[in-house]
C-alpha cells in the first residue's frame, strides 16, 4: 500500500466537472462532438477524453461558454491540493 494518493486523470477530470459544473460529456473529438454533448446530453461541463487534447481546453470553452476540464490538469490540481491537505494534519 501507498502512503501517497494515486489519481486517475479521467477520475481527477470526472470529479472536477461534477463539482464545478454537475454535469458533464466526455468528449474524444472536438468536431460536432462538444456542440451534441452540450445540447443532446443536457451537460453543462466538457471532460477531454484524451491527455493530447490540452490545447483545445481554453478555445472549447471560450467558445461554447462552459467548463472544459482536461485530465492531466485537474489530476495534477488534485494531487497538489491532497499534499498541502496532507501537511495540514502533521
Amino acid at each position: 500500500m501507498l502512503d501517497v494518493p494515486v489519481l486517475g486523470i479521467a477520475q481527477a477530470a470526472m470529479h472536477a466537472a461534477v463539482l464545478v459544473a454537475g454535469s458533464f460529456s466526455v468528449v474524444t473529438s472536438t468536431s460536432a462532438t462538444v456542440p451534441h454533448a452540450l445540447a443532446h446530453d443536457n451537460s453543462r461541463s466538457i471532460v477531454l477524453g484524451r491527455a493530447a487534447m490540452v490545447r483545445f481546453a481554453d478555445p472549447l470553452s471560450k467558445e461554447h461558454g462552459v467548463s472544459v476540464i482536461d485530465g492531466v490538469v485537474a489530476a495534477t490540481v488534485l494531487a497538489e491540493a491532497l499534499t498541502r491537505l496532507a501537511h495540514l494534519r502533521r
